[in-house]
């Protein structure tokens, strides 16, 4: 009987955040490809879309690593990914909107932006963030949960 109660306080009570955290890391990797390839305009041989491809594929194993509960440190790295990817897709739109004012006063007389390309790109990069904070949080505070 004394044994019985000494190992239910050795296991570990199991809840929902790695699992969680684990498919907002696999949605985060499929808006990565998603938003590279309309960044590119359906090209696929550019190094920018190599780099999001491979960030993508680095946030949906560590997702698949969260939801399994195998390794925190990977399930880290697909984490981290996500933020990574955040800040390519930030750094896009900061170059875009810099040239495209830049390039539209020189010869155009006036700025010129295309509102589709900042209307799609700004949305995924707020819901990339909200993915990655939450992602983020959630691997973190069920670091004991992983074997």
């Amino acid at each position: 009987m004394v044994q019985n109660s000494k190992i239910e306080k050795l296991q570990i009570k199991r809840n929902w955040k790695p699992e969680i955290a684990g498919i907002l890391d696999i949605i985060g990797g499929l808006v990565f490809v998603i938003t590279a390839y309309y960044i590119n305009d359906g090209s696929m041989d550019d190094i920018f879309f190599v780099i999001y491809f491979v960030l993508a594929l680095l946030a949906v194993a560590g997702g698949i690593f969260s939801f399994s509960r195998t390794s925190w440190a990977l399930a880290i790295v697909g984490t981290v990914s996500l933020w990574l990817g955040l800040a390519g897709v930030v750094a896009f739109l900061i170059i875009y909107l810099v040239g495209s004012v830049f390039m539209g006063i020189m010869f155009l007389g006036g700025p010129h932006l295309d509102p589709s390309i900042l209307t799609t790109v700004g949305l995924a990069a707020l819901f990339l963030m909200g993915l990655g904070i939450s992602s983020l949080i959630l691997t973190i505070a069920c670091k004991n949960e992983f074997k």
